[in-house]
């Protein structure tokens, strides 16, 4: 059955920059990657978002990093730039951009090959289920309102 309250989008976006890891107090060789980081996104069926707007916002937090040296660029100058720490960190001002665009982040993947990635998840977060709770009202009182206009007419 379809989902009668929610529409869900996917958008991916690419990350072309370089990065060292350092174990054991040792500093790794520094190699390119173009990751790809992949948005889950939720929206009010009733809302409706132009998906340029998501698009352009979240390529313009990417910019800084492009064809950097990500060790050299805040945070990750001071975090090590391993792959979960770049979702890490990138889900929270991602998650920010969306909501900001009025929808909600419901997971965040960012894969370093095809074969290599790591995913952050906000569906348990208490947030998460607070904003599907507001959804849910919003868009069953704007069914409600819907029937009752129809119904005057």
């Amino acid at each position: 059955m379809a989902n009668q309250i929610f529409r869900e989008y996917r958008f991916k976006f690419y990350l072309n920059a370089l990065h060292y890891v350092i174990f054991d107090g040792k500093k790794g060789e520094e190699h390119p990657h173009t990751w790809e980081i992949t948005l889950d996104i939720l929206i009010n069926k009733q809302t409706f978002i132009e998906f340029r707007r998501f698009e352009t916002e979240i390529e313009t937090f990417l910019e800084p990093y492009q064809d950097m040296i990500l060790n050299e660029v805040a945070p990750f100058d001071k975090i090590i730039p391993t792959l979960e720490n770049i979702v890490d960190q990138f889900s929270v001002s991602m998650s920010k951009i969306v909501r900001d665009l009025g929808a909600r982040l419901i997971r965040i993947e960012g894969k370093e090959t095809p074969t290599r990635g790591y995913i952050v998840d906000f569906t348990e977060s208490d947030e998460y289920m607070n904003d599907i709770q507001d959804f849910s009202k919003e868009a069953v009182l704007d069914i409600m309102d819907s029937i009752i206009d129809e119904c005057m007419r």
